[in-house]
């Protein structure tokens, strides 16, 4: 009797040709869960098209076939889950967080300076609070731009290298996966025309 391929690896064949949907369930987590929570409020928007980008990036640009690809993976992950934790360990002394919105702060205005000395039962948190959450109000310009910068610039790092690792390793998956399916194909073809010679 020729042996076919198991119901089971049918359908986990099925399920990786359309990892895609999983993917991009995992973009639309990130999306509408992290960004919020690790983001700060004016790069959200932003946030989004950089996890597009990186999605994109790796359905584009990774070979599964590639031997160099596997280590790649675990030293994106790596490195994104180190900037994860050197961005939340310089996260509140650049920002305020209110109800889960991160803002961006910096060095405080003459006139902010000014009213905290004159008023010290007033935190700064509860001065920008009371100032209707203008940060142009509290910090100076040039604090805030050098602030989003470095904020900036660490979230988006470790979104990219978290992403490319999780992408990357989705697509080594759905690679080896459709290869031991077409594989087994392959055994079985080959058995059914040993079969066929065999009878005839």
């Amino acid at each position: 009797m020729i042996k076919n391929i198991s119901i089971k690896k049918l359908v986990i064949s099925k399920i990786f040709r359309k990892l895609t949907f999983f993917e991009l369930a995992i973009l639309g987590v990130n999306y509408l869960v992290f960004s919020p929570l690790f983001c700060p409020t004016s790069l959200i928007a932003l946030s989004g098209l950089v996890s597009v980008a990186v999605l994109v990036l790796v359905l584009v640009v990774v070979r599964p076939n590639y031997k160099w690809l596997k280590y790649a993976v675990i030293l994106s992950l790596f490195i994104g889950f180190a900037l994860i934790i050197y961005y939340n360990g310089i996260l509140y002394s650049k920002a305020v967080i209110f109800d889960h919105h991160i803002y961006i702060k910096g060095q405080l205005t003459e006139e902010a300076k000014k009213f905290l000395e004159n008023n010290p039962k007033v935190t700064e948190k509860r001065y920008f609070n009371g100032m209707g959450r203008d940060q142009s109000l509290v910090w100076t310009e040039k604090s805030l731009s050098k602030n989003t910068w470095i904020l900036g610039g660490l979230y988006f790092s470790f979104v990219g290298f978290i992403g490319f690792g999780i992408f990357g390793g989705l697509e080594i998956i759905k690679f080896h996966h459709l290869q031991s399916v077409s594989g087994e194909t392959a055994k079985n073809k080959k058995r059914t025309r040993k079969r066929l010679k065999e009878d005839s």
